[in-house]
């Protein structure tokens, strides 16, 4: 009999949220990228619906939707490594439904590792754009009612090794390209293509130095409304050098095209200033606020703005990473300002507007953490509402964590996504924190076991013969007494704490601690933990080292110790002994 898949527990490597159109509600869907598998969740419920083989083999490294926000209709875009796969609402639907459970057949190979992906919001037969980790784009669109696609190498003003990439559409035959290397700069490079005349045309607009290390992540900001009142877009990044940044891209975005910004230079390879004549000066300029808070790499960076700019205001604009100390952090940037155009200085490479009085800055919101080990692999950020957004993240643990976040912290409506009535625009943005964990201390639990008498011994007081040497004062007898030993102190009791815990059922824990005490939680309000047991003269056996594992299908926990013994509890029997591996 073959074996056949059952369950595995992978890290999560890519998330995306898909809105699903059921008659006039929305369905809200997130697809989990685990393994080769492509997974459905209902956001909703928190219940896993379907799942579906993606590849043979690779891990899914990135999802991409069709549409604004998720809104599930066009093209799903699914890439690890080298493969990549496209597939429609109705595969979706077959997913869901139970009729499809693998695509592998669909499974295309590209000629170099896949980083990137964004699907044409505008036209359905737009198809994709894919960034290799050569800096190449791949232009892949489905052909007419069929399976088949069609993959177009782009031309590439650029062969740079990156290390991230992320891309966005600024019009139907217009692309914009961030692209992160492993040598410390960002290259903004423009796509030009038409799907009519095959006709194309890319360059590099601008290449941003000044972080010290590989960048991990960068991302494109929407349209936004700038201090000037002129609808601009931001970039962030983050590095090996532990700092995100964000970079103004208005220059790029009024005058993409001047010479001065497009022209070839030599570069060295190092990090840091690497560019030796004024573009690294530029860079200084344009890069608006930079920060530092996580206590190891950042793997990601996103960011969090208003659903839709308003009309007149600048646009306030947060951003959150994702570390591999396994928390998000949220900032607001603050103190965004330029020099109005009448005061503008030209620096002889015709950008104007880029003098900021003074720095902008990345205020500090707040923290979430939502996992457990290292590294936050994947997130997805969905607008619920003006000021309300949902983000999900998947980390190294295989949990996946779905939570609002506020932008700037404020208070918001949970109906309508608008600020709740009353609130305080000056209030601390630690008064809108969620308490979102506990900790209790063993002693809390249960009563603690008496502890076994700890017998002192108290060593006989030895007279030694006196040393023949004239001691300072010239006594004997005051040398000899010098010698004798003090008696021990008491020792301090240790105090048990936990070991190792596993579910045994619906919101029912069996845990162990270090003195190899069993603990079970139980169905009695007034005593909810309960100690079990072990069969006697084994009540040592999981002291100090234990595993446990659990099966909450059957209310059953296996538990072994440092000396091979292997004990099973279940519902009927207690704990008994089951095994015996004579070693660890």
């Amino acid at each position: 009999m073959a074996i056949q898949h059952g369950y595995t527990l992978n890290p999560i490597t890519a998330l995306a949220h898909y809105c699903q159109a059921e008659g006039t509600e929305q369905n809200e869907l997130l697809l989990v990228g685990e393994g080769a598998f492509l997974k459905i969740y209902d956001v909703k419920s928190l219940k896993f619906i379907a799942q579906c083989r993606i590849f043979k083999s690779q891990t899914v490294h990135g999802i991409a939707v069709q549409g604004d926000q998720g809104s599930g209709d066009g093209l799903i875009a699914i890439w690890g490594g080298r493969s990549f796969t496209l597939i429609d609402d109705v595969d979706l639907k077959s997913v869901i439904s139970g009729n499809m459970t693998s695509v592998v057949a669909n499974e295309k190979v590209a000629p170099d590792w896949l980083l990137a992906c964004a699907i044409s919001p505008f036209d359905a037969s737009g198809g994709c754009i894919f960034i290799t980790a050569h800096s190449v784009a791949l232009h892949v669109s489905p052909l007419d009612g069929s399976k088949q696609l069609t993959v177009r190498r782009l031309s590439s003003p650029s062969r740079s090794i990156l290390y991230s990439a992320n891309i966005a559409w600024t019009s139907e035959s217009s692309i914009m390209v961030a692209a992160g290397t492993v040598f410390g700069e960002i290259e903004i490079i423009s796509l030009k293509m038409s799907i009519s005349d095959s006709t194309e045309s890319s360059e590099i607009l601008f290449t941003f130095t000044g972080h010290e290390g590989s960048i991990f992540g960068v991302q494109i900001s929407p349209e936004i409304r700038g201090p000037d009142g002129q609808l601009t877009r931001l970039l962030a990044s983050c590095s090996d050098d532990r700092t995100i940044r964000l970079w103004d891209l208005s220059p790029l975005n009024s005058n993409p095209t001047d010479p001065s910004l497009t022209k070839q230079q030599l570069k060295d390879t190092g990090f840091g200033r690497v560019v030796p004549d004024s573009q690294g000066m530029l860079s200084e300029k344009l890069c608006i606020a930079t920060a530092m808070g996580h206590a190891s790499r950042i793997w990601q960076v996103k960011f969090v703005t208003p659903k839709v700019p308003g009309p007149e205001n600048e646009t306030r604009v947060n951003v959150v990473s994702f570390g591999e100390d396994s928390t998000v952090q949220q900032w607001a940037l603050d103190g965004w300002s330029k020099d109005p155009s009448g005061n503008a200085s030209q620096d002889g490479l015709g950008l104007e507007k880029l003098t900021l009085k003074p720095k902008a800055t990345l205020t500090h919101i707040q923290e979430f953490s939502h996992h457990t080990g290292k590294h936050i692999w994947s997130s997805s950020l969905l607008a619920s509402g003006q000021l309300l957004n949902k983000l999900a993240t998947g980390g190294a643990d295989g949990a996946v964590s779905v939570f609002d976040i506020l932008l700037d912290g404020q208070q918001v409506d949970q109906q309508s996504g608008q600020m709740a009535p009353g609130a305080l625009e000056n209030e601390s943005p630690e008064s809108h924190r969620h308490a979102m964990s506990w900790i209790k201390s063993l002693d809390d639990l249960i009563e603690p076991l008496p502890l076994p008498p700890i017998a002192i011994v108290e060593e006989p007081v030895v007279q030694e013969a006196p040393i023949a040497t004239e001691p300072q004062d010239g006594n004997p007898e005051d040398a000899a007494k010098s010698k004798k030993k003090k008696k021990k102190k008491q020792p301090v009791a240790p105090k048990d704490s936990f070991n190792k815990y596993a579910l045994i059922g619906p919101n029912r824990l069996l845990f162990t601690t270090n003195f190899g005490r069993v603990v079970i939680q139980q169905n009695v309000p007034s005593h909810p933990w309960l100690e079990l047991p072990l069969p006697v003269g084994s009540e040592s056996d999981l002291k100090s080292y234990s595993v446990v594992t659990g099966i909450p299908d059957h209310g059953v926990a296996m538990m072994a110790g440092a000396n091979g013994k292997v004990y099973m509890h279940s519902p009927s029997r207690s704990i008994t002994l089951i095994a015996d591996l004579k070693n660890k």
